[in-house]
């Protein structure tokens, strides 16, 4: 469009200027990507959906549309109403993806800004819910925070606690159910269990399940309610925990319910007993305490 053909389409109201520079075709709807668009295509290639939106547009759990927030390079001075521009002072192209066209902070470099503005429960819950999804891993994430410099920044303890809590080679939760579970028996004082435990007998393998205590021989399975259907599933399960019993070990489930219950007083008391007991050796079944 040529400058005259423009100015007239903004006095006829077929075209609307929701930044300087940047226009849109007034019959198109007024959506969430709409204005995440319109906020990037005003800082230029410098600029990124970051923070809430970015971890909204990657489907993180807890994060839902309806915020536009953007980091750039660039001053962009008088943003419109319910936008939130972050300075920053690095935005290299690894920390950079696109997401239905647009520009958005990738996984890594998104977790790492959500410390800044998000309770550490909802960083928890992303970062977890992004290693099974296999968006980031544990050593690109120690990798990104030594470029990004977060040392010194707003969220930086929660940043050091997160990475603290999950040392390298750490097994990610497999269900959002499950990484709710470990936080359960974090708040509760109780010690971490092993993750995707294979118990093994006279060295055959005869199942894995989701958190152990091999030393009290206690296998903790953590159920949501569709995971079990049907007889012929239900029929494996009975049959699988039969063989699990039979060398000795005591088989928990878990279900979302139970931690919905006095926020998990019951369960935890349950396994917090059983851990006062005595220890055994997982592969002979002799008592050691």
């Amino acid at each position: 469009m040529t400058d005259t053909m423009l100015k007239h389409a903004l006095r006829r109201g077929r075209i609307v200027r929701p930044h300087p520079g940047v226009y849109c075709v007034a019959a198109a709807p007024k959506t969430w990507q709409q204005a995440i668009m319109a906020t990037c295509l005003r800082g230029g290639e410098e600029t990124c959906a970051s923070h809430r939106t970015a971890a909204a547009l990657l489907g993180l759990p807890g994060f839902a549309p309806g915020v536009v927030e953007v980091s750039t390079l660039r001053n962009l001075r008088s943003p419109p109403s319910g936008v939130l521009v972050h300075r920053t002072t690095t935005l290299p192209p690894c920390d950079r993806c696109v997401i239905n066209g647009i520009p958005v902070t990738e996984a890594t470099r998104t977790l790492i800004d959500l410390a800044a503005v998000a309770s550490f429960e909802a960083v928890e819950v992303a970062l977890d819910d992004a290693l099974r999804r296999r968006l980031t891993t544990l050593r690109r994430w120690r990798w990104r925070l030594e470029g990004v410099g977060a040392g010194g920044k707003k969220g930086a303890a929660a940043l050091r606690r997160l990475l603290d809590d999950r040392p390298l080679g750490t097994v990610a939760p497999e269900s959002p159910l499950e990484g709710r579970f470990i936080r359960l028996l974090k708040r509760e004082g109780l010690p971490p269990p092993q993750r995707q435990y294979a118990i093994r007998a006279g060295g055959e393998f005869v199942a894995r399940v989701d958190f152990a205590y091999p030393e009290h021989k206690l296998a903790i399975e953590v159920d949501g309610y569709a995971y079990h259907s049907g007889k012929r599933q239900w029929d494996k399960d009975i049959e699988r925990r039969n063989a699990i019993e039979a060398e000795g070990w005591r088989v928990l489930n878990v279900t979302k319910a139970q931690m919905d219950d006095n926020n998990g007083k019951a369960i935890t008391g349950i396994i917090r007993r059983i851990l006062r007991g005595p220890t055994v050796n997982p592969t002979k079944g002799v008592r050691v305490g």
